[in-house]
């Protein structure tokens, strides 16, 4: 199907990179195994009912990277779209096999599902600014999804993990237009994940321009709960009660700050559940996920 989208600089076919430059440019977790990454680039290579690509479009004055993924089968105009925005920051985290493996169940449910590397990362332009001016690459990205051929023109959600759980409530307030969201494992106050984790005051420091002259400032505009007055998009909000790099506390804190604004939301604590859901619940947070967005389309 021919895409005519000026911004869209390149779509060729997603190639996996070797094991070995993955770790050494710090995109997966230290545990990472050969064994584990190359079995899922083998599921990845056997999927024959998913088209994966890799993307560059223009947002400013940069060229950005990114992924797209389509069923095989397209109709023009007949298609919803997923705007997914990955977790991790700066290198770690860019879109990678296991990311697609997982995103292929929402394209096998008939979804065009685009995502963002962030400025700064994968071969991207600029500077990768953990909330920052980096929303505008979600928002471009958004807006260019629009001049997809097989959109229905009607349905266009957003879906988050961790960090991007964090653009997901960024983009809604800096006005995406939506019909529905989910933000799965996701910070909603940075100012106490940096007391779960001081780890993550390298991270505030390298990316978040002028960090130390106003720290207060700069976290809160990048937590949720002081703004749900802005998230004006249904929310299914996702997250595991043993999870170790976001605790469940952020769930809890958005839950109530959504319920006495009286925005319209749903929340599900998963027992057990760890940041990334691999372990237990994978499968049924992708139902739960595609259940949500399924309520939310327009006929």
């Amino acid at each position: 199907m021919q895409w005519s989208e000026p911004r869209l600089v390149s779509l060729t076919a997603f190639v996996p990179p070797p094991f070995e430059e993955m770790m050494r440019k710090g995109r997966l977790m230290p545990t990472a195994t050969d064994a584990l990454y190359n079995n899922n680039v083998s599921r990845f290579q056997a999927t024959a009912d998913v088209d994966f690509h890799r993307i560059t479009y223009r947002s400013g004055e940069f060229n950005i990277t990114g992924a797209m993924l389509a069923p095989k089968q397209l109709s023009a105009g007949a298609h919803p779209i997923i705007i997914y925005n990955r977790g991790g920051s700066g290198e770690f985290g860019v879109i990678n096999v296991f990311m697609l493996n997982l995103l292929a169940e929402y394209a096998r449910a008939g979804y065009v599902v685009l995502g963002s590397n962030y400025r700064g990362n994968d071969g991207s332009d600029g500077k990768d600014e953990f909330g920052g001016a980096d929303i505008q690459d979600v928002l471009e990205l958004l807006d260019i999804a629009r001049t997809h051929p097989a959109w229905d023109g009607k349905n266009i959600f957003m879906y988050g993990h961790s960090r991007g759980a964090m653009m997901t409530f960024l983009a809604i307030r800096k006005g995406a237009a939506l019909n529905a969201a989910a933000a799965v494992a996701g910070p909603t106050h940075c100012d106490d994940l940096l007391t779960e984790r001081p780890d993550m005051i390298k991270i505030y420091r390298r990316m978040i321009p002028k960090y130390d002259e106003n720290p207060q400032a700069a976290l809160q505009e990048r937590s949720a709960v002081h703004w749900v007055d802005t998230l004006n998009t249904p929310l299914l909000i996702l997250h595991g009660d043993v999870d170790d790099r976001v605790n469940v506390s952020h769930a809890h804190a958005i839950d109530s700050a959504l319920t006495k604004a009286g925005k319209t939301h749903k929340t599900i604590i998963y027992p057990g559940g760890d940041h990334s859901f691999m372990r237990r619940y994978r499968e049924e947070s992708t139902q739960e996920i595609l259940g949500w967005f399924t309520k939310h389309r327009k006929n």
